[in-house]
């Protein structure tokens, strides 16, 4: 009987190994400034281009639940950091492929998730060691790091200048940083708008805006649906109606309210009557419907404005200017908010197709999350893969244990990193590895992918957030430990494969 459970428990853990193994192949090759690109395509047609490791993963319909993990990782890590996704599933992916080495030595996997944590908090508490500070001069070398292999990169230093831009007018908040797309131009007339602009019209032509008191509304000014039963108890058509006018005249009467306060452009989060839409036209109020809870959040950043959810509970004193206009970004007419006054900032990037401009987007978005993360954080390490490399050459357990043996399985899993991104690149894998492993290496040095010649990536200008690394040792440690730690797979009762116990 325990033969029977050591080999149904192997099965396990080979069969999630694998499977988050698999994922970290799926996206390896996109590892990297000349990492390849993946084509996504679904049932029906749509597809994206992308070499962003968490875009793809959100592509796949993975069913593994060990490849699950790994997929939510990625994701974890777009959260938190914005950029690192396929570096760190690369990592977890070669972490479980030398651990499979260490099972099949009949290493028990209790003991190889304690060495793996051993030398993951070596890794981290050295990590502060390696890092250096930077300033706002800094920040276009990280933008330029992040946005290398992406779709931008060929008006590499307009996008970095645009990123440090938003950056330091959101004041390292990229939650201030709202992003518009327009397909048509090209990149070169991608801009930075300080303020908010919206892919919306004005309700009406008779008001579209202008400079003075902004109004949001997260509610409808619309009457609530009438159901049959309402119907039922009013009886007549003509109740109907009567019911129906009344509280028209309400909305009205809500909408004179509205134009008592004085203000100058209403944002309603849902619709609006006609006959509110009316009233407000003729006082020269402009509306804007139907506004995404998102952008009601910019706004009121952008005019420090508190979002009300009823006309009644509207303090005059608290509502904020801004000028409101209407403007054409190519042949698409958009509303924007300007205010002197707010660390709010809107990109608004141009591309020739919609593919493109989706991939810019994504391109922009990491970009931005990296910058703005030196920004507040102001620790970054050299890139490149040069501190993976820097941490795996430091690291030794220095003993013959099985704990041993493990805590170097971890060191030797970091090559992984720079090794990927040279052989991306065209390089020799073994011979990149070969070279990395000279002790004699600077912590900051690494292989510059065009010449395959050891660099100074920070002399370079390669350059990652501290937290961007830290969060990718940490994140791939614990998914691969978790994933060593299932020793068998059950299904849930009521499931094809489940049993009743």
């Amino acid at each position: 009987m325990g033969e029977g459970r050591d080999t149904s428990t192997q099965k396990a853990q080979q069969v999630n190994i694998k499977a988050a193994i698999a994922v970290a192949g799926t996206v390896r090759s996109t590892l990297g400034p000349l990492g390849m690109d993946k084509m996504c395509v679904d049932t029906q047609g749509y597809f994206i281009v992308s070499n962003d490791g968490a875009s793809i993963l959100r592509e796949l319909d993975v069913a593994h639940p060990g490849a699950q993990m790994v997929v939510g990782m990625s994701a974890t890590q777009e959260k938190e950091c914005k950029d690192g996704t396929t570096s760190v599933v690369v990592l977890a992916g070669k972490l479980l492929e030398n651990a499979l080495g260490l099972l099949g030595k009949g290493i028990h996997p209790n003991i190889v998730c304690k060495g793996y944590r051993n030398a993951s908090n070596t890794c981290l508490s050295s990590l502060e060691g390696h890092a250096q500070e930077i300033g706002k001069e800094g920040l276009p070398l990280v933008a330029r790091t992040a946005i290398t292999g992406k779709a931008a990169e060929h008006d590499i230093d307009n996008v970095a200048k645009l990123c440090e831009r938003a950056v330091i007018r959101a004041e390292g908040d990229d939650s201030k940083i709202k992003v518009v797309s327009q397909v048509g131009g090209s990149l070169d007339e991608s801009h930075l708008f300080d303020g908010v602009i919206l892919s919306k019209e004005f309700a009406s032509t008779l008001a579209i805006g202008g400079e003075g008191t902004v109004l949001l509304l997260n509610t409808g000014l619309t009457p609530p649906p009438m159901h049959d039963s309402m119907r039922v108890q009013l009886g007549s058509m003509e109740a109907v109606q009567q019911f129906q006018m009344a509280e028209t005249r309400m909305l009205v009467e809500r909408a004179r309210g509205i134009i008592e306060l004085g203000v100058t452009t209403v944002f309603v989060r849902d619709s609006v009557h006609e006959a509110v839409i009316h009233t407000l036209a003729q006082a020269g109020i402009g509306l804007v419907t139907r506004i995404p809870e998102t952008d009601m959040q910019s706004i009121s950043k952008l005019t420090n404005t508190p979002i009300y959810h009823m006309t009644e509970d509207v303090a005059p004193d608290t509502l904020g200017e801004a000028k409101v206009s209407e403007n054409m970004i190519g042949d698409t007419r958009f509303v924007s908010i300007e205010s002197e006054e707010s660390s709010v900032a809107t990109l608004v990037l141009r591309g020739a197709t919609r593919q493109t401009v989706d991939e810019l987007e994504r391109a922009f978005d990491d970009a931005i999350g990296v910058t703005a993360i030196a920004y507040r954080e102001k620790k970054v390490l050299p890139g490149g893969g040069a501190v993976y490399a820097s941490l795996a050459r430091q690291g030794s357990s220095q003993s013959d244990s099985r704990i041993g043996l493990a805590e170097d399985a971890f060191y030797e899993s970091l090559y992984v990193i720079p090794t990927t991104i040279a052989e991306n690149a065209g390089h020799d894998p073994l011979d990149i590895l070969l070279t990395l492993k000279n002790i004699d290496l600077k912590s900051d040095e690494s292989i510059d992918i065009e010449t395959g010649e050891i660099v100074n990536m920070m002399d370079l200008g390669v350059i990652e957030p501290l937290r961007v690394v830290r969060q990718a040792i940490q994140s791939a440690t614990e998914v691969a430990i978790a994933i060593l730690r299932i020793d068998d797979i059950i299904g849930k009762r009521g499931e094809p494969n489940g049993e009743n116990p």
